[in-house]
């Protein structure tokens, strides 16, 4: 998992990716009430590994 900041003024979120940073990892939105929202993308990144 690596921080993005200042992405064209997206809000706060975390890429999440096995490996090396990828443009097209899963991207989670934070919220402002500690949760996170899940990105569509293309990343191929198993469901079972992403709710760990």
């Amino acid at each position: 998992m690596y921080f993005w900041m200042n992405e064209n003024s997206e809000p706060v979120h975390v890429h999440v990716n096995e490996g090396n940073p990828d443009i097209n990892s899963t991207k989670l939105w934070l919220t402002k009430a500690g949760g996170c929202i899940e990105q569509t993308t293309t990343a191929v990144f198993p469901r079972p590994n992403l709710t760990k």
